[in-house]
């Protein structure tokens, strides 16, 4: 197998390396290959890549172990403040039950007081 490129050769100072004079240069190192030495290439390539997307993996992995970590933080932060605020309305909601249930023996108050001067008002009327 064996590649062929053509590129434009253009004089150029020596100092100044060009990508047509790099990719030349590649051409002909490719072109002038032994046979075994591309897949070698192609595999030690390979090898890298797939060590360096094992790395990643692993770096996201423990960046959402972190994420974890701080949501379960938050989350006990937030289960904390909903049983401080509890807490703080429990005893009133205790008071506004006792309000009513005052409101409702000065119903019951009025009521049998109302009872008793009716009594008595028929009582005097006789």
């Amino acid at each position: 197998m064996q590649f062929h490129c053509e590129i434009d050769a253009i004089s150029e100072p020596k100092s100044y390396i060009s990508i047509k004079n790099l990719s030349s240069r590649l051409c002909y190192s490719i072109n002038t290959m032994q046979p075994d030495l591309l897949p070698l290439i192609l595999t030690i390539a390979v090898s890298v890549l797939t060590v360096m997307m094992v790395i990643v993996g692993v770096y996201v992995i423990q960046v959402l172990m972190g994420v974890k970590k701080t949501l379960d933080k938050v989350n006990t932060t937030i289960d904390m403040a909903e049983m401080k605020i509890n807490s703080f309305i429990m005893p009133l909601q205790g008071l506004s039950g006792l309000t009513s249930s005052m409101g409702t023996g000065l119903k019951v108050l009025e009521s049998f007081t109302r009872w008793l001067n009716r009594n008595k008002n028929d009582g005097s009327n006789r």
